[in-house]
């Protein structure tokens, strides 16, 4: 067998892994949403699944209050007007 071979089932095998993964990861977002009686995910339920990497958490938290800070700059922006 030849490396080709070889490789593709590496993939394959990590493919398959990944969507497992994702598959329950969803899983978890609906029933963390679910839990706190909502009908729809938020950052909230993504750092929860996040909680067990400490890294991931930490990006992800340092993403939101960027992201939350500039969004109520824009806020402040349009009610100045």
């Amino acid at each position: 067998m030849d490396a080709n071979w070889y490789v593709t089932i590496n993939l394959s095998i990590l493919m398959k892994y990944l969507i497992r993964d994702a598959e329950n990861s969803a899983k978890d977002l609906e029933a963390f949403a679910k839990h706190a009686g909502r009908t729809q995910i938020n950052s909230d339920d993504v750092l929860l699944l996040a909680r067990r990497n400490e890294g991931l958490e930490s990006l992800l938290r340092g993403f939101l209050d960027e992201l939350r800070k500039n969004n109520m700059g824009a806020k402040n922006q349009r009610r100045a007007r």
